[in-house]
């Protein structure tokens, strides 16, 4: 009975959450941090939690699967109640200005600032030309013939990755600098789209088309396939902000997205990630149904056999250290977790055993720390996007993209990685606002602490009298 009860449970939630979402998002077809959060969860968090042939979930039975479709109902729930559905990006997009001659100007200032600055970064990152341009390009499309380059794609790869402090040492997860070339070029393919869509001239179609073979080129380097891909969604989701995008193009948008995600399996893994389309959509399918939602199976069997005890919120303080400037920290939570499942001395051990949000939360505060997490996560959705929808200009779409992806993609991150990455993107987000937007937010912050004062005194003298 136990895959009939999941099986059930899943299509009960998947309908209710549809009907609220629906109800809440007035028909609009824009890419919103909610619908991109359930997506993930629904494909990638999931199947993985299925009980069946599932040696990690030994003994717990259909209870992870239904603890986490009942938390995702909460969470749908508590975005609507506390302002899900005030943010109405329909009227917000028909109300949003086309910035004018000079303040594109700036933007294309500041764009090609923060463009020619990732660029540096990169070549300093990787001592010269990055692999894709010097013949990784090939090994896409036949990783065979190409085992040269993509093993130079793989250990730019592991030597990104197992970093742990801010620039990258041995075993302590991203880095900051990892999270600001990520983040630097998402905001900057996005830039680029907005400013496209708002100037439509040859030249700017030609700024697209320069920053995203510049994305592709340095972020698939580092073998890193969803950064690339996040990029792709960054782009998507700028169209779906500046215009209503009818069935058909959010259909060829979607066949794009999976072509695009088809051809970059290669990166980082060769031949092993599908030589064939064929090859390629099943390792594509294996990794999102079961990649990183596979540890949240782990820890839910670790916990349930008593070799992993509940964190008490010490993985989400770890994450939250690990993201301050100067501060070191001890081996992390998905190394520990990498160890416990294969063992100390197993060539698996290292910090890629990254776990969902439902993972974290479980191992942090077991049943009910991830109820009560995804409700605080349905709160931050619902109050976050309600804030951004009003921000009524052209620097207010760029805001709006970035926030609908990482508010979104926290189903992977945890409310941690909204915490330290939305810095970065903020930081990204005010150099492409370019000079003419740097001076008008410094008078905005000045006149706003004028009018302050201004108001002070006379309040203190209409008191007097």
């Amino acid at each position: 009975m136990d895959p009939f009860l999941v099986l059930a449970t899943y299509a009960i939630v998947c309908g209710l959450v549809i009907a609220i979402l629906h109800f809440v998002g007035r028909r609009e077809r824009v890419v919103t941090p909610v619908a991109l959060f359930v997506t993930i969860e629904i494909v990638a968090v999931w199947p993985a939690l299925w009980p069946v042939d599932n040696d990690y979930l030994a003994g717990a039975g259909p209870f992870a699967a239904v603890l986490v479709a009942t938390a995702l109902l909460g969470m749908v729930i508590t975005y609507a109640a506390v302002g899900g559905a005030a943010a109405d990006a329909t009227v917000w997009r028909g109300a949003t200005r086309v910035p004018g001659p000079e303040s594109l100007r700036s933007i294309a200032v500041g764009l090609t600032l923060l463009v020619g600055g990732l660029v540096a970064v990169g070549f300093a990152q990787f001592g010269g030309l990055p692999p894709l341009l010097t013949g990784g390009f090939s090994s896409l499309f036949d990783p065979l013939a190409n085992q040269e380059q993509v093993e130079i794609i793989r250990e730019s790869r592991r030597s990104m990755t197992k970093g742990h402090t801010l620039l990258g040492d041995e075993y302590s997860g991203q880095g900051i600098l990892n999270v600001g070339i990520r983040s630097g070029w998402q905001v900057a393919v996005s830039v680029a789209v907005l400013y496209w869509s708002w100037k439509r001239t040859r030249g700017s179609l030609q700024v697209v088309v320069v920053v995203s073979a510049l994305a592709l080129v340095f972020l698939g380097s580092t073998g890193v396939r969803s950064s690339v891909v996040m990029c792709a969604i960054a782009a998507v989701t700028a169209l779906a902000i500046r215009y209503r995008m009818k069935m058909k193009h959010i259909v060829f948008a979607t066949a794009a997205l999976v072509g695009f995600i088809l051809l970059i399996m290669p990166l980082s893994k060769g031949e092993s990630a599908g030589v064939t389309i064929s090859e390629r959509a099943a390792s594509a399918t294996t990794r999102v149904t079961d990649g990183n939602g596979q540890h949240n199976a782990r820890i839910v069997g670790l916990i349930a056999s008593e070799r992993l005890d509940i964190q008490w919120g010490n993985v989400l303080w770890g994450k939250l250290a690990a993201s301050a400037p100067g501060v070191g920290g001890e081996d992390p939570f998905a190394l520990r977790l990498t160890r416990l499942s294969f063992g100390s001395n197993s060539a698996s051990t290292t910090g890629y055993s990254t776990p969902t949000q439902f993972g974290l939360m479980y191992a942090d505060g077991g049943p009910v720390g991830v109820i009560i997490g995804y409700l605080l996560s349905g709160a931050l959705l619902g109050v976050g996007w309600r804030w951004v929808c009003r921000l009524r200009s052209p620097v207010g779409a760029a805001v709006a993209t970035q926030a609908a992806i990482l508010l979104g993609f926290m189903s992977v991150t945890g409310i941690p990685g909204v915490l330290s990455t939305g810095l970065v993107l903020g930081l990204a987000l005010f150099i492409c606002m370019g000079p003419h937007g740097w001076s008008a937010a410094a008078a905005r912050v000045l006149g706003g602490k004028g009018a302050r004062r201004k108001m002070t005194a006379t309040s203190r003298v209409m008191s007097k009298q």
